[in-house]
């Protein structure tokens, strides 16, 4: 009888001790989960936030100079926007293509065509 008792007192001890130590790491393992599953979503959002689709013929421009030349050719019906589509510093996108902005200017933003490493300029018009 006396070596029952010594063996539930040890179990006892066993079971405070893995009651003292699992419980904290179980909470935070909960906790550390939930803040990762929050900041993912919270990022996925932010994409989408970002994420566009270029009307059909939107012109496509290298750079933000380029840009600016092409629209100034076209307001003034100069044939400055001929060259420039010519000379490859912009491209005419045929069909819808989806973007994410990564910079802003005043008429023109700077996007990467998804699944891209390219970046381009197009008219803050273009996107929907």
């Amino acid at each position: 009888m006396l070596h029952m008792n010594s063996h539930r007192r040890g179990d006892m001890k066993l079971c405070m001790y893995v009651n003292r130590t699992a419980k904290p790491m179980v909470c935070t393992c909960l906790l550390v989960g939930t803040v990762l599953l929050f900041c993912g979503l919270n990022q996925a959002d932010a994409s989408d936030r970002n994420r566009y689709i270029s009307k059909p013929n939107t012109i496509f421009c290298k750079s933000l100079m380029a840009m600016r030349t092409l629209q100034t050719s076209l307001s003034l019906q100069e044939g400055k926007g001929a060259l420039l589509l010519n000379s490859r510093a912009c491209e005419i996108a045929r069909t819808e293509v989806v973007v994410n902005v990564v910079q802003e200017e005043k008429d023109a933003v700077r996007v990467q065509p998804a699944g891209s490493g390219k970046y381009f300029w197009v008219s803050r018009n273009a996107l929907r």
